[in-house]
């Protein structure tokens, strides 16, 4: 698992950071866009986060951040996964050591996490507890026990693969689908595999065809998640994707 960490010192305040993305082929290359780990601290608590077109799954391990802006200014939940943001929203950090990870996913990953409708998340944050019940406190629990940020990195792509693997809910022709929009803009053959014999023996174009039709059907049974209330962005750091301090 090729990673790259890198040590920030500065007025800004000092921190280390470790990123990795999967690589084409890679088993979770359809589901997840990258993953970023944060410890350190900032000498500027507050930071604004901007749309970076992704549904991000994070995880804190010191005190939560909280919304910088909202009436409510209870915290994030701990472990959380927040829906695709469309405006920029200001984020309160915790005043000392900051340990934050977070995954960006692609739409496909994050249905077959939550197995929840992706409109249902958009502009908010829930408690992962919420999607996928005692698994979220098993990620919690032993990105706490890691020693580092490349061991939490290790622990939450083996804990998506498992997740992805089972799920059950995720229609082949739908992931196909996706993989297909994201090849249209790289320029690139999708890389999803279909899942079932039905859909590996399919020709593209009536795989196609089924993928349009299997969307909306499947839309219609798929459950909402509760939203935290007042909750509308998610916590951050100022060397993660999309932020700069405020």
């Amino acid at each position: 698992m090729p990673l790259r960490t890198t040590r920030f010192e500065g007025e800004l305040g000092c921190w280390t950071t470790t990123n990795w993305e999967p690589v084409a082929g890679d088993v979770l290359a359809p589901y997840v866009l990258g993953i970023w780990d944060f410890d350190g601290v900032l000498a500027q608590s507050r930071e604004r986060v901007f749309p970076n077109g992704a549904l991000e799954l994070i995880v804190q391990l010191d005190e939560p951040h909280r919304p910088g802006d909202a009436v409510d200014p209870r915290p994030f939940p701990a472990v959380c996964i927040g829906g695709l943001q469309t405006t920029s929203e200001v984020v309160q950090g915790p005043p000392g050591r900051c340990r934050v990870l977070g995954v960006r996913l692609r739409p496909v990953g994050a249905f077959a996490l939550t197995g929840s409708a992706l409109d249902d998340l958009r502009g908010i944050t829930v408690d992962l507890r919420a999607a996928v019940g005692r698994d979220a406190d098993d990620l919690g629990t032993s990105c706490h026990a890691a020693r580092d940020g490349a061991e939490r990195i290790r622990i939450v792509t083996a804990w998506i693969a498992r997740r992805v693997s089972s799920a059950k809910h995720l229609d082949a022709r739908v992931a196909w689908a996706a993989a297909a929009i994201d090849a249209s803009v790289a320029g690139c053959a999708p890389a999803f595999a279909a899942t079932s014999a039905s859909a590996r023996s399919a020709s593209r174009e009536s795989c196609a065809s089924a993928a349009h039709s299997s969307w909306w059907r499947t839309g219609a049974r798929w459950p909402t998640l509760p939203p935290v209330p007042a909750t509308t962005t998610r916590p951050t750091s100022a060397a993660s994707f999309g932020s700069t301090p405020e």
